[in-house]
């Protein structure tokens, strides 16, 4: 399977979806990144228009590959529709994130860590997991990318008084 990763900013792959990646890269995935932008303010001419045409560009691009969209920083905003278990592969998140000298990573590794126990808490991960969301996009032709996405956390039951729900 091929990945393509897309960033906005340099460390934007390595904040919202590195573990996912190095989860794909595990199950023998060849993996690409793109950074969108260098780090820097930047653009010409009016903002409004410059918006307007990339965004009829990137339409006039047609794409026909399932689309994920990954976590906002400090899920703001984020409605989640599947999850992916990063908790073996934090170590390597880390080191990618710490990377990142000159933006001051620690903070980035310390929010990231504790959103990424949230996202597992979210979907009921065993205590200690760490998970990535991301929300599915459709375009057709794909309706279901599950079995593109390496795992989930296991679904544990849920113990509600005297019953047990699965």
């Amino acid at each position: 399977m091929k990945i393509l990763a897309l960033g906005a900013h340099p460390d934007d792959i390595e904040i919202f979806m590195f573990g996912t990646l190095a989860a794909y890269a595990a199950l023998g995935a060849e993996l690409t990144f793109a950074i969108a932008t260098d780090g820097a303010k930047g653009g010409k001419g009016d903002p409004k228009a410059l918006v307007k045409a990339r965004r009829e560009e990137a339409t006039a691009a047609s794409f026909e590959v399932p689309v994920l969209h990954a976590d906002t920083l400090g899920g703001t905003g984020f409605s989640p529709s599947h999850y992916v278990d990063i908790s073996s592969h934090w170590d390597l998140k880390a080191q990618a994130i710490l990377a990142h000298r000159s933006q001051g990573p620690e903070h980035y590794l310390n929010g990231a860590r504790m959103q990424n126990a949230f996202r597992a808490g979210q979907c009921n991960g065993a205590p200690g997991a760490l998970a990535e969301a991301f929300r599915f996009e459709p375009l057709f032709p794909f309706a279901d990318i599950r079995e593109l996405l390496p795992p989930a956390p296991r679904i544990r039951p849920v113990t509600v008084g005297p019953k047990t729900v699965r």
